[in-house]
This record gives structure tokens, sequence and C-alpha cells, in this order.
């Protein structure tokens, strides 16, 4: 029976640890999102006429070029 109450005792003490743990998260994001510190986002760069990974030409022609070469 004590050897119970002593996993008893040491999940409580885990969960109130945990739980402080949590709550201080939970501080540190409410004050990070609370700050006038404005996130600049950048525009995603160009790289060519299609999107994505299509959008350079050696994709397209070491992709393709095979595929049509296995077709002949």
């Amino acid at each position: 029976m004590n050897h119970f109450m002593n996993i008893v005792a040491e999940a409580t003490a885990n969960k109130e640890k945990f739980d402080s743990d949590l709550n201080s998260l939970k501080a540190s994001l409410s004050q990070s999102i609370k700050g006038d510190n404005d996130v600049i986002v950048k525009a995603a760069p160009k790289t060519g006429w299609l999107k994505g990974s299509l959008s350079y030409p050696w994709v397209l022609i070491c992709s393709i070029a095979p595929a049509i070469k296995e077709i002949f």
C-alpha cells in the first residue's frame, strides 16, 4: 500500500509541475502575442513561369525527357 501511495504522490507532484510549466508557457505566449512587434512577412521570390518546383526548367527536362525516352 505504501508503494501505491508513493506512486500517487509522485504523480500528483508531476502533475503540479506540469500545470505550472503549462501556465508559464501560456503567460509567455500571451505576452509575446500582445507585444508590439510587427512581423514582416516577405513574399516568396518568383522562380520562373510556373508555380512550385515545376518553375525550374531543369526539373521539366530531367523528368519529362527520360519519360519520353522510355516511351519510344
